[in-house]
């Protein structure tokens, strides 16, 4: 039960002096979502570990009117990306004909950044770019009448069902009758690619993709599956995680959101000390990454138990 609001889902682990190593059961706090997310909002030493800075608006004045130029690259609306003043800036053709009128020849913000600089020995001064939050920029866009792209959805370690539900109800801008917009686009502000850039995700629809389709006299390739997703279709079942989950549960008396990492080491370890000499004469002496087997482990977890994050 969670110690803040009462409610029994959803629950998590807060650390009371907010070091995650202390594991000490008096610095240990059950919390729901919610309740948990608004310990951590202000805290600063948890914002400078990730590397934040936070600083506070003085004063936004307006700047009046100034002349702007409609910009295109040659490239597709997947890699002719811009920078314009702050906001992302890219190629969109829209060849789905079904969005309203008045839609048209607008511009739409899509995100916001930030630009900072820093000075290092080796390269001088750089320059990058922070995505600002949705919550943080949106709420000054509204106030000064500029249209944006809305945000429809604010999900947790959504499962795939979820993500295909929210791209099914996606009606903004399109003419009513007319069916659901081109795609989503998944945002986690706090996820960077191994070059460390943020970056963002996007599911779009069947009509979309082959509209876009590129006819040529090459043959289709298709993407090959890696040998950790095949192992992960093959073994990770449902039937077998839900086998070691009732296992917890009557070992531990019930279940606790503190399990969570033992259930997610516990899966993988079975997984390679039952299964590892089956997946080598399936596979026939295949090369795993077992680092991305385990990432993709826990993902599947969390696909079949998404209601245990």
């Amino acid at each position: 039960m969670c110690d803040g609001c009462g409610i029994n889902n959803s629950l998590e682990i807060h650390h009371k002096d907010e070091d995650w190593k202390n594991n000490d059961v008096k610095n240990l706090q059950i919390l729901c979502r919610e309740c948990h997310s608004k310990k951590h909002q202000n805290i600063t030493a948890v914002n400078q570990s990730f590397g934040y800075d936070f600083d506070k608006i003085v004063s936004i004045q307006k700047k009046g009117k100034e002349e702007c130029y409609d910009i295109s690259m040659n490239a597709n609306e997947n890699s002719a990306s811009f920078i314009a003043n702050g906001f992302i800036v890219h190629n969109c053709p829209h060849n789905l004909r079904t969005y309203r009128k008045d839609a048209w020849n607008k511009f739409y913000i899509f995100d916001v950044v930030v630009e900072h600089t820093t000075y290092s020995q080796d390269e001088g001064e750089v320059s990058y770019y922070e995505y600002l939050p949705y919550e943080t920029y949106q709420p000054i866009l509204k106030e000064f009448g500029l249209d944006y792209i809305p945000c429809i959805a604010k999900i947790r370690n959504p499962s795939r069902d979820q993500l295909y539900n929210e791209l099914r109800r996606n009606t903004f801008l399109i003419q009513e009758g007319e069916g659901v917009g081109e795609g989503i686009v998944i945002k986690n502000y706090t996820y960077c690619n191994k070059y460390g850039r943020q970056t963002w995700a996007n599911i779009v629809r069947e009509e979309f993709k082959e509209k876009h389709i590129k006819k040529t006299d090459t043959p289709t390739t298709t993407k090959e599956i890696s040998i950790e997703e095949r192992i992960i279709d093959g073994y990770v079942t449902e039937k077998f995680i839900e086998k070691i989950y009732a296992k917890f549960v009557t070992n531990m008396n019930g279940w606790k959101s503190q399990y969570i990492p033992m259930l997610l080491n516990t899966v993988y370890h079975d997984l390679v000390t039952e299964e590892l000499w089956n997946i080598v004469k399936s596979f026939k002496n295949p090369t795993i990454d077992f680092e991305k087997l385990q990432q993709r482990v826990n993902c599947k977890i969390k696909e079949i138990k998404s209601d245990l994050f």
